[in-house]
């Protein structure tokens, strides 16, 4: 990037984030998109920065069609690069606002998107994380056969990989499900599992909200 543009760019993202601070998304947004615009011929670093950005506050401000054009315009610049990774992180956002707006088959289609994406790269972790995406779409969809399998099928992952944080999630994300059916006893174990991993990764949010789902399940259980 030539000096004088870095400087100028430098100055706009000044600007915007000045903005930022303040919360005003809406006068932080042109900023950006400006920003976005000078880094694109010069860095594609500084160009994907800028437009994740856009992209935030678009999401920030309700403005979610806008918010995935820019998500479908930085999708087909990786694809022309060839950037897996990237690839699947973009649909892995778009699935997730996709979701965020109900519209569940239109996220379920750029998860298994993502999903297939991971799985070339052998990126295990990503895998998990889809496929616990795509169980909470089917949780949303009440289709809790397909919740459940995903979730477990996410679990054997973030145990193979000993993720321990996302072993406690699914924990809970289970639990949930099984509440949902009825099945209190089973719930019950979910959630206390969940609650000692968490009191083992020193997560006391996540730890007290699972606390507060013991209480008002065992209340419901009598």
């Amino acid at each position: 990037m030539s000096q004088p543009i870095k400087e100028i760019v430098q100055a706009v993202i000044a600007r915007a984030e000045h903005f930022l601070a303040m919360e005003d998304y809406r006068n932080a947004l042109p900023c950006y998109i400006e920003a976005a615009r000078l880094c694109q011929a010069l860095s594609g670093d500084a160009y994907v920065r800028q437009m994740t950005m856009v992209a935030s506050l678009h999401f920030e401000l309700g403005q979610m069609d806008e918010c995935l054009e820019v998500y479908r315009t930085l999708y087909d610049e990786f694809s022309a690069e060839e950037n897996m990774a990237a690839q699947a992180r973009v649909l892995n956002n778009m699935g997730l606002i996709h979701s965020h707006c109900g519209q569940y088959d239109e996220a379920l289609t750029r998860y298994q998107q993502a999903r297939e994406l991971f799985e070339t790269l052998d990126d295990v972790y990503h895998i998990a994380e889809q496929l616990e995406n795509i169980g909470s779409v089917y949780r949303e969809k009440q289709d809790y056969f397909l919740g459940l399998k995903n979730y477990h099928d996410a679990l054997k992952l973030f145990t193979l990989i000993d993720h321990r944080g996302k072993i406690a999630d699914l924990h809970t994300d289970v639990a949930y499900i099984t509440a949902i059916q009825g099945n209190t006893n089973q719930a019950l174990k979910w959630y206390q599992a969940a609650l000692e991993l968490y009191g083992e990764v020193g997560d006391g949010s996540k730890r007290m909200s699972v606390e507060r789902n013991l209480q008002q399940l065992c209340v419901a259980a009598g």
